[in-house]
């Protein structure tokens, strides 16, 4: 069993009003073992006070649920929930591609690239790329040799590999002109 000064600390930063995170951070453990002793103390959870009017205030001015979570100092899910009681749709926060772009992804896929891969190279989020590839009705890409470069071990194979990067160096050089390419390697 733990000393009584750890659990006398838990028991006056948790009467302080501190979150399980909070204290666990303070005494230099894991959020896991506060809420452990918390519970075999007959301690409740201390909760962060949100106000409703403050959410629909920012949610007004067009803030996402991560934004007004981050301005309340508390986590999405709990924006999400007071949301949804005051019958609030979400404020997406989505990234809007231009028609050159869309065509890249378009491209891309159909010459094999995976979603990251395209995000990679657009300098855009692989979900982007996800929704937009969905919305074009275009099937996802599995590993390709480029995705698949770190984890071979085989050194024959590995060589294969490197030689089908090279291939996709070139590809997409000819494919985005006379412009630089960096593809970031997944190590």
């Amino acid at each position: 069993m733990r000393n009584k000064t750890f659990i006398n600390k838990i028991k006056r930063l948790h009467s302080q009003g501190l979150l399980d995170g909070e204290i666990a951070q303070a005494l230099g453990v894991s959020r896991d073992v506060i809420n452990y002793w918390r519970r075999k103390l007959g301690l409740k959870p201390n909760h962060i006070k949100i106000d409703k009017k403050k959410v629909k205030e920012l949610y007004l001015k067009g803030l996402s649920d991560r934004e007004i979570a981050k301005r309340l100092n508390c986590n999405k899910s709990s924006i999400q929930y007071i949301r949804k009681v005051l019958n609030l749709k979400p404020n997406y926060e989505y990234c809007k591609l231009s028609d050159e772009q869309v065509k890249v992804i378009k491209d891309l896929n159909q010459a094999g690239f995976n979603d990251r891969e395209i995000a990679d190279i657009l300098n855009i989020h692989p979900n982007t790329v996800n929704r937009y590839r969905r919305k074009m009705g275009l099937e996802a890409v599995g590993y390709t040799c480029c995705s698949l470069a770190n984890r071979v071990k085989d050194p024959l194979l590995k060589k294969r590999i490197e030689m089908c990067g090279e291939a996709t160096q070139e590809f997409l050089r000819r494919y985005f002109g006379k412009r630089q390419v960096i593809v970031k390697s997944s190590q």
